[in-house]
């Protein structure tokens, strides 16, 4: 429909309710709600006057500049017209005056059964969509319900959340200053203030004014204004947001160019090195729950500075999988996709693959872990990677990390979801076929929209690099085809993980992919640090479970855990002065990377569950044995290390490995004798029904490990021995017998 003036109304969805829609109660309300408010945009507008609405400053070595966006006119509305069309000028300090024309609108749109009521506003050659309310939610907001809404996130709009910290920031009294960008910039927009929205990683929010009254009722003057300093405040947002989505053709109008309105330049909002990773910063935040070395940061910060992905290798347990998420979440400062690899990965559960609909009505095209990462500009952090054919699975990505776009063998549907354009940002091959992103590509995270079509069109998903335009491209694009395009930000990092078992396995990866990623050994903390933590692990079991453990004759809670601390949690994970001697001594678990901090974690909480009672304070008789509280805490302790450490003994090679299990033996094993291995058994009396507890030595005839001392008793040595034989059955008893056999003449 054309107005008086020639410009076009955005045109009515097709399938907007009418009154033949009793049966559904949500378009009626929906219908009132439009009929309230589009009478009081237009007066609610023209009562603010042409004044100035918002003011923008920003300086940038040493200059200062600004520009002031002011209401220049309102056009008289027709009767009955749903649209309201007004002009806005820029006026840059020094600079010439740029008029802008923008139409708003209210409609209603129906689609799969959803109604949406949504505010347009249709600026240059596309339509920003914003939803003031969907479904139930429309029928909450006319009950008299807050209603926040969200201004959608443009997607394929690369950097343009730094525009939202610029502009449109959390604490308004502040001005933006950040490194990279090296400018300061800073917005005031006075009367529009209650409804400038805050930029979030949601979007925009926005808390909308109070309703108009219903027709024929009585309201005050506030209730138009509010709702024409909303329209406006969303209409100056659509404006500073449109240059990040602007084609890359080449054919862009010049009124889309922020310096025009006396703004930085798009390119001034990134910053020389996508990712700014402070090493000091990150290992202050990171010390806080990892002990790593300084110099594994520094390395990790530098390499996702240059543009390199990373790949950390390490024991389990060692915290590199934290470590990965601590990273990539910092790079964006947004929670990465986290995806853990199997050997059942193939290109599809990257990339991504068809899928079944879920109205059952045939397949449809999914987003893999990697393009869903990029189409929320997010890192993605493969955990376990190796475990995966990532040659395989990375095939078409390999072009995309050599600065090649990719198209897939795959079309996505541009569909309308629920009255709102789907965050799906298309670009128009070269003979204009579709519109360019935020120029008319159907979209619910772009805002973009166009009237509803029949059937949804669909497009080639194509993937973009980093340094991709259209100008450059060394591939040329298919007259006629319209591309579903990812582009991969700048900031994208990929960060992987991997146990040292399969480090072993790094040469499997084609030179292609080890050269993008840099390799990172996530080494062992210092014995002393590592003694530290033990400590204070063990204070607080200490503290948390005194009254609620065993309790042993002559021993208190604190001190037994003291003891075990000294004797043999200390000699097995943070042995600070080795006693074993050879050109190449054996430290200790973690120094010798055979485990991690977490496991031994694991073992403290498994050795506190051993020794707590199911009631407060209970007391163990010793049964004959000495100390029985280090008994029992040695014998736990025992288990705790089949359990936890064992398996993780095949990561280490065989000298290594046998070096390790001599180790752990020789804690318990001192002076020719072994610590008994023990533990608690309850017996209920049939007269008083107590529960009384004893130390009790299983008996060797009923104990799967062999008595290799004769003694009719088994010792932890044994224990582990006997564990282990299972573990490794290659390896013959007299090898083992000789650990803790005694020596000749002794």
């Amino acid at each position: 429909m054309s107005t008086t003036n020639g410009t076009t109304e955005p045109a009515a969805t097709k399938d907007a309710p009418s009154s033949t829609d009793a049966d559904d109660p949500i378009p009626a309300a929906a219908e009132r709600l439009a009929k309230r408010l589009r009478p009081v945009i237009h007066p609610g507008i023209q009562a603010l006057g042409k004044k100035t609405l918002a003011s923008f400053t920003w300086e940038r070595q040493g200059k200062r500049q600004s520009t002031a966006v002011v209401l220049k006119e309102v056009k008289d509305q027709r009767a009955g017209a749903s649209n309201v069309i007004f002009t806005l000028a820029w006026q840059p300090k020094g600079g010439k005056e740029v008029e802008i024309q923008v139409n708003a609108t209210i409609t209603i749109q129906i689609q799969r059964g959803r109604t949406a009521l949504l505010l347009q506003i249709r600026i240059y050659d596309g339509t920003r969509t914003v939803n003031l309310g969907r479904g139930e939610s429309i029928q909450k907001w006319e009950a008299g319900e807050k209603n926040v809404v969200v201004f959608p996130y443009p997607s394929s709009a690369i950097g343009v959340e730094r525009a939202g910290q610029v502009w449109f920031p959390k604490d308004p009294s502040s001005p933006v200053v950040t490194r990279e960008l090296g400018f300061e910039g800073k917005a005031t927009y006075g009367d529009l203030a209650p409804y400038w929205p805050q930029f979030s990683e949601k979007g925009w929010l926005v808390e909308l004014p109070p309703l108009p009254a219903p027709l024929g009722e009585a309201m005050s003057k506030e209730v138009p204004e509010s709702w024409g300093k909303t329209v406006l405040a969303f209409a100056i947002w659509a404006m500073l947001v449109q240059p990040f989505q602007q084609s890359e053709s080449g054919d862009a109008e010049a009124t889309v160019d922020p310096t025009a309105y006396g703004l930085p330049p798009v390119a001034s909002y990134w910053p020389q090195r996508a990712v700014n990773l402070d090493p000091n910063r990150v290992y202050a935040e990171l010390s806080k729950t990892l002990l790593l070395p300084w110099h594994l940061v520094a390395a990790a910060c530098a390499s996702l500075n240059a543009g390199k992905h990373v790949i950390f290798t390490g024991p389990p347990g060692c915290g590199k999988s934290k470590l990965a998420i601590a990273l990539a979440q910092m790079v964006r400062n947004a929670e990465p996709v986290i995806a853990t690899a199997s050997p059942a990965w193939t290109a599809g559960d990257l990339v991504g693959r068809y899928l079944p609909r879920r109205d059952g009505k045939g397949l449809e095209f999914k987003p893999g872990f990697f393009l869903r990462a990029v189409e929320s500009n997010r890192c993605l952090v493969i955990d376990e990677f190796n475990r995966a054919n990532i040659d395989q699975c990375f095939g078409e990505l390999f072009a995309v990390f050599a600065g090649d776009p990719v198209e897939l063998p795959f079309e996505q549907a541009l569909e309308d979801t629920a009255g709102q354009a789907a965050a799906l940002p298309v670009t128009k091959a070269v003979d204009g076929s579709v519109a360019a992103d935020g120029a008319g590509a159907t979209g619910d995270a772009d805002g973009t929209t166009l009237p509803a079509p029949k059937e949804p069109r669909h497009a080639t998903v194509r993937i973009l690099p980093t340094t991709y335009t259209r100008r450059h491209s060394a591939r040329p694009e298919e007259e006629g085809v319209a591309y579903r395009d990812y582009k991969v930000s700048p900031e994208f990092r990929l960060v992987g993980t991997m146990n040292d078992a399969d480090r072993a396995q790094l040469h499997q990866l084609s030179f292609a992919l080890l050269r993008r990623f840099d390799i990172l050994r996530v080494e062992a903390p210092a014995p002393e640090k590592v003694k530290e933590f033990i400590g204070e692990r063990i204070v607080k079991i200490s503290d948390t479970m005194d009254k609620a453990a065993y309790q042993f004759e002559g021993q208190g809670t604190k001190e037994l855990l003291q003891r075990l601390r000294a004797e043999y949690l200390e000699p097995l994970f943070s042995n600070v002065a080795p006693k074993n001697g050879g050109a190449q001594p054996f430290v200790d678990l973690v120094a010798e990377r055979a485990i991690g901090l977490a496991t031994v974690e694991d073992i403290l909480r498994f050795l506190a569950e051993g020794l707590r009672s199911p009631n407060e304070g209970e007391r163990v008789s010793s049964g004959g044995v000495k100390e029985p509280g280090l008994a029992a805490g040695a014998s736990y302790l025992a288990m705790g290390l089949v359990l936890s450490v064992f398996p993780q003994l095949d990561a280490l090679d065989t000298v290594r490995r046998w070096a390790a299990i001599e180790h752990i033996l020789a804690v318990f094993h001192r002076e020719g004798k072994g610590a008994p291995f023990v533990h608690i058994e309850g017996k209920r009396d049939d007269k008083t029904g107590k529960v009384s507890y004893q130390l009790v030595k299983p008996s060797a005839r009923s104990f799967r490990p062999k008595d290799i001392n004769k003694d009719n008793e088994i010792s932890i040595p044994e224990y582990l021995i006997g564990e282990l034989s299972l573990q490794y059955q290659d390896i013959g008893d007299d090898r083992w017998e000789s650990l803790v056999r005694p020596p000749a003449g002794a």
